[in-house]
């Protein structure tokens, strides 16, 4: 069975006094949430669910028409009530209810979910869905996300999983807790390491975002890369296939001829930068 994409657009427009929320203004935040949503839904092929758990019916302010319903499906409910686990608690209370309520969603089994923090407008997206389509990225058996250098936490703005992984991450949401600084990123990347089914994959393309972080107030401008930074990311993405700390020691591995071919074009990465880097000095 071909597998199935769906955007899921997550959103509080009223955060009510969520701890490490720069951003709290109702009205910004919800013109920031209907700009991103007009983005998606002008800008890509996929079926979008839109889901905000500060029961505001983003319904009200016509904000698309001439859709058909089953290309966008827009949800709210009455949650984000637990401010001691914070923010991340809540976006995994999102997913979670739209895991048990989108008629999208639930149409079809076989069902990756492309997360994307519902503010944030992705401005390659469509370079990232067709990476997937043409199966530039894996798909069947694999989380897509960025991590950093250290692996010790995951980007949760953007992240492509089944249905099935979504599912293992909601259970985890109890280890949240952003007042003592255990966020989501934390629990993502651990839950990554630990489970023995999927592997991790980062973006062959650098997402490039563009917004405003709740959480920092930080402005995110895309902007076109230089060669030299096109160079740094590739030698990320292979450095994180490569050597991603999986706990589990039955985990999937890559083959030996994968793993040589990686270990190679890494090497020649790394010389071709470094070259690059003597000859702008």
């Amino acid at each position: 069975m071909k597998r199935r994409y769906v955007i899921l657009l997550t959103s509080c427009v009223n955060p009510n006094g969520m701890p490490f929320t720069a951003l709290s203004d109702i009205n910004v935040r919800k013109q920031q949430y209907l700009d991103a949503l007009r983005f998606y839904v002008n800008n890509t092929p996929l079926p979008i669910v839109y889901v905000d758990n500060s029961n505001v019916d983003i319904k009200e302010y016509n904000v698309i028409s001439n859709i058909v319903d089953d290309r966008l499906e827009l949800l709210s409910f009455d949650g984000n009530h637990d401010k001691e686990h914070g923010k991340g608690y809540g976006e995994l209370e999102i997913i979670d209810y739209a895991i048990k309520h989108s008629n999208i969603i639930n149409s079809n089994k076989n069902v990756s979910i492309i997360k994307i923090t519902g503010r944030l407008v992705i401005v390659n997206i469509m370079t990232i869905i067709n990476q997937l389509k043409y199966n530039i990225l894996p798909t069947s058996n694999s989380v897509i996300c960025s991590m950093n250098s250290d692996f010790s936490m995951a980007d949760s703005r953007l992240l492509i999983a089944p249905v099935n992984f979504y599912t293992s991450l909601i259970e985890k949401r109890v280890n949240i807790n952003d007042l003592r600084g255990v966020y989501l990123e934390h629990v993502l990347c651990n839950l990554i390491k630990r489970q023995q089914f999927y592997l991790y994959h980062p973006f062959f393309t650098e997402p490039q975002y563009q917004g405003v972080s709740g959480s920092t107030n930080l402005t995110y401008e895309a902007k076109k890369r230089t060669n030299s930074e096109k160079i740094r990311y590739a030698v990320y993405v292979i450095s994180q296939i490569f050597e991603f700390p999986y706990d589990v020691k039955n985990h999937i591995n890559m083959s030996y001829i994968r793993k040589s071919i990686l270990y190679s074009l890494l090497i020649l990465l790394k010389i071709f930068n470094k070259y690059s880097a003597n000859m702008n000095k």
